[in-house]
């Protein structure tokens, strides 16, 4: 049986996945007050997407069992005693339960690891995502919107699948759903369908005529 925990709970209006970086600015008070017990306890918080409700005052909303953990990296105080934040997604878990013993969301999870990352058809599926990859990023070029190195687009078949999730211009029901897939050939077959469609869409937009474009400075997916 997987080992549960307890951490407090951010619902938001976004998807956080592991090795994304995901700013926030942090100014009702029972957000200060989580920030500050995460730091002083160096825990991360749990960021979960709102099925209904709103991320703002109170909460009376509903939220996905699926999530990611989020490391607070940088704080920035603000003049307005508010805070910029940053933070970065560090591993999915599944939510247990929630309950409001303090004035934010907390809950007891577990973590909700990817399965069969090292098999052959994750292996032979990171592959396959990979040159339809080159195709998209190929099309942004020829748009003159994306100068790119390709070379520094990850091969393994964990961290492709990730970082096609984070860069995927889908909803967020769309990225719920793959932040959701436990198996990790799964979660590589249902981006590269996502995927497939949003380069044919970017091939169609890079074969219309293009108007003169200023020059832009240099992309790195790391």
């Amino acid at each position: 049986m997987a080992e549960q925990y307890e951490i407090p709970l951010f619902p938001l209006n976004t998807v956080l996945f592991p090795g994304m970086i995901l700013p926030l600015r942090i100014f009702e008070e029972r957000y200060k007050l989580m920030l500050k017990q995460c730091i002083a306890e160096s825990k991360p918080f749990g960021v979960v997407l709102l099925k209904a409700g709103r991320a703002e005052g109170a909460f009376n909303g509903q939220i996905y069992n699926i999530g990611t953990t989020a490391q607070i990296t940088q704080v920035n105080p603000m003049a307005d005693e508010t805070y910029n934040i940053l933070t970065l997604g560090m591993k999915r878990f599944r939510l247990i339960e929630a309950y409001q013993t303090h004035p934010y969301l907390s809950g007891i999870v577990e973590d909700y690891p990817l399965t069969n990352g090292n098999s052959p058809e994750a292996i032979s599926g990171s592959l396959r995502l990979l040159h339809l990859i080159e195709k998209y990023l190929e099309a942004f070029r020829r748009i003159g919107k994306l100068p790119f190195r390709i070379d520094q687009v990850p091969t393994d078949p964990i961290t492709l699948a990730f970082l096609t999730a984070i860069m995927l211009p889908v909803s967020n029901d769309d990225k719920q759903s793959l932040l959701s897939v436990v198996d990790i050939p799964e979660l590589l077959r249902e981006e590269f369908q996502l995927m497939r469609y949003e380069t044919h869409m970017t091939q169609i937009l890079a074969d219309e005529p293009q108007s003169p474009t200023h020059p832009t400075s240099s992309f790195s997916l790391n």
